[in-house]
């Protein structure tokens, strides 16, 4: 795997070295037990965590008196190493050995030796015993899980080969077992964890675009994304992450884009409902963010389009679906101003106006009440100016004459 943390012998010199993040290894053998009794304390040596640069972190062996030869240096990225406090799980080479880490800014790193096999796919009863070892409050079996979520949702290979069912199918039903006890054992380091590894994810699949073969073993992977949970927690912090991500799907060869939308059809509602909801909550925090990203606009506009398409092919979920909240006017708790949408949409440049499955009624019939109001003063307008052309006088007006005794 594509490990976002490495480590390095603390007596190579540290000028122009490189930072490590090389290929991490671990067991993912399903009869492997628990390494927790192998556990190996070491102490923060040096820490140094800035927000814009990476942190590097030098640990030894607990008791020792002064750095020595047994020293690691584990490096990492900026904007992790200052959230050690709530605790970085990573892989890394401690003392000449492979280790799960749990490094946090109170200078203790629980270490437990692993394995050096390298994690080719997960099952739901690997993520669950996994789960129930980390929900005991154990820092090893915790960051083992966090390491194994990263190793196996971080890779478009090991995704597509978990959770198969005895025919080599993928198993949607064992896909939200293994979200369920991930996020039930350890919500925030799960969380943490997913949106790491779809970060390292989308980085294989936009490194071949164009790899056909690769797109194809790609599509088993994207039902497993867009089953998470986490998807729908998303905050602003996340939209370039989904963006990526709808960007690689949209960007799918033809024929593979097809076969992924004809599988899509194929789910149960309950199943088919998650793309659904995870397009209207990228959408949300589109239209919500002070400056509106037009392309990403545009991006959720299409997946939406698509799952419409889909939907009124299949009939697999009712219209209001569909509808997005924060389309509303921005007085009826929405985020839009309907007067500005409905003038790009005249334009024709983007706006919800183009995507009207995602209105609710009520939005529907302010915009409608916008455009009547338009075509009169247009009407108006018109008919004052052939007025002065035509040197006749004219009212724009509909004046009915009606005589006094026909008034009730």
């Amino acid at each position: 795997i594509n490990a976002e943390y490495g480590g390095s012998s603390s007596s190579s010199k540290r000028k122009g070295r490189r930072k490590s993040r090389g290929n991490s290894k671990i067991n993912d053998d399903d009869d492997d037990n628990s390494s927790s009794n192998n556990e190996t304390h070491f102490a923060v040596h040096h820490f140094t965590a800035d927000p814009t640069r990476d942190a590097d972190i030098l640990l030894m062996r607990e008791g020792a008196d002064e750095p020595s030869a047994s020293m690691t240096s584990v490096c990492v990225p900026a904007r992790r190493g200052a959230a050690l406090g709530d605790g970085v799980a990573c892989y890394g080479t401690v003392c000449g050995a492979q280790h799960a880490l749990l490094l946090t800014s109170t200078c203790a790193v629980r270490a437990s030796p692993t394995a050096g096999e390298y994690v080719t796919h997960t099952t739901r009863s690997r993520i669950e015993r996994l789960a129930v070892d980390a929900a005991t409050g154990d820092a090893a079996a915790l960051a083992t899980l966090v390491a194994h979520v990263r190793a196996v949702y971080g890779s478009v290979a090991a995704l597509n080969q978990s959770f198969l069912d005895k025919h080599g199918r993928l198993c949607m039903d064992d896909v939200r077992a293994a979200y369920v006890a991930l996020l039930r054992a350890a919500p925030r380091e799960a969380t943490s964890a997913l949106w790491a590894a779809l970060g390292s994810l989308l980085a294989q699949c936009e490194a071949r675009p164009n790899d056909a073969g690769e797109c194809a073993a790609q599509l088993r992977c994207f039902f497993v994304l867009f089953e998470s949970p986490v998807l729908l927690q998303a905050s602003s912090a996340h939209v370039s992450l989904l963006e990526r991500l709808l960007r690689v799907v949209q960007t799918l060869p033809r024929a593979l884009f097809v076969a992924f939308c004809q599988r899509l059809a194929r789910h149960p509602p309950d199943f088919f409902v998650m793309p659904c909801y995870i397009a209207n909550r990228f959408l949300a925090l589109v239209l919500a963010a002070p400056v509106r990203n037009v392309g990403a606009f545009a991006l959720g506009g299409w997946l939406a389009q698509t799952l419409v398409a889909l939907n009124d092919a299949h009939s697999l979920v009712p219209p209001a679906t569909f509808y997005n909240a924060a389309c509303a006017a921005t007085d009826a708790g929405g985020c839009v101003n309907l007067e500005a949408e409905y003038w790009q949409w005249r334009n024709g440049a983007e706006s919800i106006c183009r995507y009207p499955f995602l209105l609710p009624a009520a939005t529907k019939a302010a915009v409608l009440q916008i455009d009547a109001r338009e075509s009169m003063k247009k009407q108006m307008q018109s008919t004052l100016l052939a007025s002065v052309f035509s040197g006749q006088a004219a009212s724009p007006y509909n004046v009915l004459p009606i005589r006094r005794e026909y008034i009730v």
